[in-house]
């Protein structure tokens, strides 16, 4: 089996596809979160109610993907909502290397 088809089985899980989304994010790589967005948009799409919001969620991947600035969050919600994912704030533990500004 193909990388690709062992990580879209594994992202077909809505709790798998949120941690990798959440590990990913923390690179602090707009590209590479990008590509992760599209594993799980890939591997979860199947999991919408129909064939419309399939195209709207891939339509809205797209424009994400191709903008010059960084999208809004709207955006992303209008990718995540509908494959049962969302953005989500959370505090730095004290043991977490990074700082806060």
């Amino acid at each position: 089996m193909e990388y690709k088809d062992l990580l879209y089985k594994d992202l077909k899980d809505v709790e798998s596809s949120a941690a990798y989304l959440a590990e990913v994010f923390e690179t602090e790589s707009y590209s590479t979160f990008l590509v992760a967005l599209n594993d799980v948009v890939e591997a979860r799409i199947g999991e919408v109610s129909t064939t419309e919001q399939a195209s709207d969620i891939r339509k809205s991947l797209k424009e994400i993907s191709s903008a010059n600035e960084y999208p809004r969050l709207s955006s992303l919600n209008d990718v995540l909502t509908p494959l049962g994912l969302k953005l989500t704030v959370s505090t730095f533990r004290a043991d977490e290397d990074k700082e806060v500004a």
